[in-house]
């Protein structure tokens, strides 16, 4: 692989794999955070009955039936819901309407969220992440900017601040709304730990079914908070339908298979776990280890070499250099299943640092 390879690829988001040559036909894909044993029966079962008499109107009336399906899966409010197409579309635009010079990032993070708040938080240089960490750099933005958004669990690093600390920050700085973008959270095996359960007004939540049911094509998601004026002023500059007919129809589906959810959410952690072992097996200290994730961090001084090692073995994973604001070096890990790690770790047997 060349150099500009490697550039394109520490650009493309998770599972993004258009900047491989073309002919790279079998490859494991390690790059994306989607729930690999999705979508579930249901969501199929939904995505082969559909009635493709529905594509000829408008959808009418799908927006209520998600935020009713997706308001009974989280337990909260569905009028506490401004329904959107996954978590990108909310993050984009708050990071349109807010002001600026007083909204800021705590990153690392998430590719989109970098890319569209200007004002970003690392953490000292030379120091690694902690949650300990994050949360004092969370108490001090929130007491200087007036918004301050993060993901939790972190992506890539997979750090999760407790909701007892979200909670206590909250308290302290009801100046500041904290935005929290909870892709992951469902991975946690407690929806109780979701800040969605603060009754904070100074709080906005997004969330989206897609990575956890394995549904991330349905562009579907939702915007929380107890805040009618943060609400309002979102869901002003929302499309008149939000979602499609399929979207949401799958989505649906997808979101009342509680026993397969179950399931894939503990098969995921799992699988965690034997990569986790592995990972510190090759790189010791420097893989982010403990979180509550369905992937694992390494930091890595040289990572287009690992990430290039492993493409040449067939295997794509989550190129991230610091080539840019709010990046940290390393490779983003999803954990393979337990057929797939043998040749995950058989490709890592003959990797030299």
């Amino acid at each position: 692989m060349t150099t500009l390879t490697y550039a394109k690829a520490s650009q493309h988001s998770g599972g993004d794999l258009r900047y491989l040559p073309s002919g790279l036909d079998g490859v494991l894909d390690l790059s994306t955070c989607v729930t690999r044993s999705g979508p579930s029966p249901a969501a199929r079962a939904a995505a082969a009955a559909f009635d493709p008499a529905s594509l000829t109107v408008h959808p009418y009336g799908v927006e209520d039936r998600f935020r009713t399906a997706y308001a009974a899966y989280l337990g909260t409010d569905p009028r506490q819901l401004v329904v959107t197409r996954g978590i990108s579309e909310p993050l984009s635009v708050l990071a349109s309407v807010l002001p600026a010079d007083r909204s800021a990032a705590l990153t690392p993070d998430y590719t989109g969220t970098i890319r569209r708040w200007s004002r970003q938080l690392p953490p000292p240089v030379g120091e690694r992440d902690t949650v300990e960490l994050r949360v004092q750099r969370l108490d001090s933005a929130m007491r200087r900017y007036a918004f301050v958004v993060f993901s939790n669990p972190n992506n890539p690093l997979g750090l999760t601040v407790p909701r007892d600390a979200l909670a206590e920050l909250l308290t302290r700085h009801p100046q500041c709304t904290l935005i929290v973008d909870e892709a992951y959270v469902d991975y946690l095996g407690d929806r109780r730990q979701s800040a969605m359960t603060l009754p904070h007004r100074n709080l906005a939540v997004l969330a989206s079914p897609g990575k956890p049911l394995g549904i991330a094509g349905t562009r579907t998601g939702a915007l929380w908070s107890a805040d009618e004026r943060l609400r309002e002023l979102v869901a002003r500059r929302l499309p008149e339908w939000p979602l499609s007919a399929f979207d949401a129809h799958v989505a649906c589906a997808a979101l009342g298979d509680a026993e397969w959810i179950g399931g894939a959410l503990v098969g995921a952690r799992e699988d965690a776990r034997r990569l986790e072992a592995v990972l510190v097996g090759h790189f010791g200290d420097a893989v982010v280890t403990g979180v509550p994730v369905h992937y694992r961090f390494v930091y890595h001084e040289r990572p287009e070499r690992l990430h290039a090692h492993l493409l040449a073995d067939g295997i794509a994973t989550r190129l991230l250099l610091d080539d840019e604001p709010g990046r940290v070096r390393g490779v983003r890990v999803l954990a393979p299943g337990a057929q797939e790690l043998a040749r995950f770790e058989a490709s890592l047997h003959s990797f030299t640092a």
